[in-house]
C-alpha cells in the first residue's frame, strides 16, 4: 500500500522539464548508492517507473 502511494505521488507531479530532471537526478543518485548503500538506492527506485528501475538495475549489474 505504501509503495502504491509513493508511486502515485510521483506520477501526480506535473509532466515537464522539472519532473524529468528530478527523475534523472534520482536515477543518478540511486546508481551511486547501489555500490555503497543498496537499501538507500532501493528507497529512491521505489518512486520511479518500472522501466527506468529495470534499465538502471540491468545496466548496473551487467545484464542484457
Amino acid at each position: 500500500m505504501r509503495l502504491g502511494r509513493q508511486r502515485a505521488a510521483f506520477d501526480a507531479l506535473p509532466t515537464g522539464e522539472a519532473k524529468a530532471r528530478l527523475m534523472a537526478l534520482m536515477l543518478a543518485r540511486a546508481e551511486e548508492l547501489l555500490s555503497v548503500n543498496p537499501e538507500a538506492a532501493d528507497v529512491l527506485l521505489e518512486f520511479l517507473p518500472e522501466a527506468d528501475r529495470s534499465r538502471l538495475l540491468s545496466d548496473f549489474f551487467g545484464g542484457s
